[in-house]
């Protein structure tokens, strides 16, 4: 089998340019790589969405494990303020993450080639069955939809104040090419949390999934 070489890398700065190392390679001056995967191996890092509590938390580099609640709002909705990228024991703040107009901000370069779109897909835990946590079953006063919002930015901006895709299973996804076949190249997208005022209280770790068929 050819298997493709699949690399997720985050922006680190707050340049909404593109990713230029066409090969896929080390970092550039922008963005820096969390996981490189191919054929049957996996890899995982970890989204942090957090802040907009009582702490001073902001954009910047902390020890893993850090973390900021997030208020419930009284009415409305509320979105989860900072988004940071944890592994090798520090989380790394993504500073245009969230829901404004910034195209360039997390990557995902596919060295060689997919069979199929490549798509990204939230789920409660690894065994990818089901979408049980309150972050992904949402609230009656958000229509019951997932409260992870995305928006592949490959081909064009979000726009300001994006609402995009409530990711949630194979039911509600995103894909990242709007192709039937991926090869030598650098795909994007955007995400953030976005929490209604009837909310439970929880603390939920779902898993982000890169789905795609290679031969």
């Amino acid at each position: 089998m050819a298997y493709p070489t699949i690399k997720f890398l985050y922006n680190s700065t707050a340049n909404d340019v593109e990713y230029t190392w066409a090969n896929g390679g080390e970092s550039d001056a922008n963005f820096n790589p969390v996981i490189t995967v191919s054929g049957i191996t996996t890899s995982s890092g970890v989204f942090v969405f957090t802040g907009g509590g009582i702490d001073a938390m902001a954009s910047g580099i902390y020890p893993a494990g850090t973390r900021s609640a997030t208020i419930r709002p009284e009415a409305g909705t509320t979105i989860v303020p900072y988004t940071f990228i944890e592994y090798d024991d520090y989380m790394y703040s993504v500073p245009i993450a969230g829901c404004h107009d910034y195209r360039y901000v997390f990557a995902v370069y596919v060295g060689g080639s997919t069979t199929s779109e490549l798509y990204l897909e939230a789920w409660d835990d690894h065994t990818h069955t089901t979408t049980n946590f309150p972050v992904l079953s949402g609230t009656a006063s958000n229509g019951n939809v997932s409260m992870i919002k995305a928006v592949c930015t490959t081909n064009s901006g979000s726009g300001d104040l994006w609402t995009g895709t409530s990711l949630r299973g194979y039911e509600s996804r995103i894909g990242l090419s709007n192709l039937q076949a991926i090869t030598d190249t650098t795909l994007y997208f955007n995400i953030y949390i976005e929490i209604p005022y009837d909310s439970v209280t929880f603390v939920n770790m779902p898993v982000l999934s890169l789905r795609y068929l290679y031969s």
